[in-house]
């Protein structure tokens, strides 16, 4: 025996659905970050306009490596790293 569902039993499955949502804070928090992550995707073009690989710069870098914010001198951290976990130091 199949039951069909009327249009007034699927609103009130809904209304129920929604009553429920709106009433845990859980729900509602993971509806509305998933809700803001749609938004932000759907927006992506006109937030971030350009090509992405292009926006960054050389890639396989270590962090504020060469530019305007360098801070540290990458190279002794480079070799420490290699001398502390290889044994050995390259030359180049």
């Amino acid at each position: 025996m199949t039951t069909i569902m009327t249009s007034e039993a699927s609103a009130s499955v809904r209304m129920v659905f929604w009553r429920r949502l709106l009433q845990n804070p859980n729900a509602l928090a993971g509806f509305a970050t998933l809700f803001l992550l749609a938004v932000l995707a759907v927006l992506a073009p006109v937030l971030a306009p350009g090509d992405p690989l292009r926006q960054i710069g050389t890639p396989l870098q270590w962090p504020l490596q060469g530019g305007a914010f360098c801070w540290a001198p990458i190279h002794l951290v480079v070799q420490w790293v290699q001398e502390c976990c290889t044994g050995h130091v390259s030359r180049s």
